[in-house]
């Protein structure tokens, strides 16, 4: 699955895609993200950043030091989060939510 972003749909992706017999879903562009998994993305992003890693050694050490760090209950709400996502999405008509 994948959102035909620009990078998603170039010649080079959907040649290789094409080439590793993969059944690719549609899925419409710009539709609501409700994978919690991006809030953690955005912590860890910015949480490495600030650690400022200079090779992939200490890229590696920053990001695990970081993820050892995550409250287990955010990610609980965050996880528990889905049903109200989900209906967000159907009230909103599959439009942008607050999520």
């Amino acid at each position: 699955m994948q959102d035909n972003a620009p990078c998603h749909a170039s010649k080079a992706t959907r040649a290789w895609l094409e080439g590793q017999n993969l059944k690719i879903l549609n899925w419409p562009a710009q539709s609501p993200d409700l994978n919690p998994i991006e809030h953690v993305w955005a912590i860890m992003k910015f949480q490495v950043s600030k650690g400022n890693p200079k090779n992939i050694a200490e890229l590696d050490e920053i990001a695990n030091d970081v993820r050892s760090k995550l409250d287990p209950q955010y990610l609980n709400n965050l996880v528990e989060s889905m049903p109200r996502r989900i209906r967000a999405v159907i009230e909103a008509r599959g439009y942008q939510t607050k999520y």
